[in-house]
């Protein structure tokens, strides 16, 4: 089966994907043969990226979702981000020749992801087939430089999430970073234990300060919702 027609229940997604935007649809067959587009099925649980494993490719999830993580010099797990369909992840990493991955990509559940080879878009490695115009190609490349950056902003609103010593400091720097509803809820998007890992503590730890929160009139916890008061 082509690439187009397994990627036509995909189609509204497909139109969102970063590296195609102001790229014509009818220009996208050849600009995923430009970059070797394939689709991958990813059962739940399954690695698709282990630490260790040369990076060559970035992803772009359609269904499911992704979750990355690393461990730290003690072997503790803390869990990086989780993506959702509509995401495009491991840019960085896919433009660095012979890069080695630092995190592992599992799958949190039946997922389906493009496959991209960001080589060509960078003047290395043989372009697929590629017919798309000069300037759809320096499109794309725009596109990918673009949502590096805004990847980037991202790890920086991480790193000053770690960098803060109270448990506290880091829950509400990281719930000031989620969008909150005209009544001031916002939806946690993983469970408290993958917050716990994102936030790079304990479980436990997380739990009380949310309840000492609570009694102190902050936050009101609906399970996954928190409204802040």
């Amino acid at each position: 089966m082509s690439l187009m027609l397994q990627l036509q229940p995909y189609m509204s997604l497909v139109r969102k994907c970063p590296l195609l935007k102001e790229v014509p649809e009818e220009q996208y067959e050849a600009a995923f043969a430009c970059i070797g587009a394939r689709v991958l099925q990813v059962p739940r649980d399954s690695i698709l990226l282990s630490l260790g494993d040369p990076f060559r490719y970035a992803y772009y999830l359609l269904e499911g979702s992704l979750v990355s993580t690393f461990q730290t010099a003690t072997f503790d797990q803390i869990t990086l981000k989780l993506f959702w369909p509509g995401d495009l992840l491991g840019e960085s990493f896919a433009c660095i020749p012979d890069s080695i991955s630092t995190i592992q990509l599992s799958a949190a559940c039946d997922s389906v992801c493009l496959q991209f080879d960001l080589q060509p878009l960078l003047g290395q490695g043989q372009c697929g087939g590629c017919c798309v115009s000069p300037y759809h190609h320096h499109t794309m490349l725009v596109n990918l430089l673009d949502n590096m950056a805004h990847t980037n902003a991202f790890l920086n609103e991480k790193v000053r999430i770690l960098s803060q010593k109270g448990v506290r400091d880091r829950i509400l720097i990281y719930f000031a970073s989620l969008p909150a509803s005209s009544k001031g809820i916002i939806t946690l998007p993983f469970s408290k234990t993958k917050m716990a890992e994102f936030l790079g503590l304990n479980r436990s730890a997380m739990s009380r300060e949310l309840h000492r929160m609570e009694e102190d009139g902050l936050i009101q916890v609906e399970g996954r919702r928190i409204r802040l008061l």
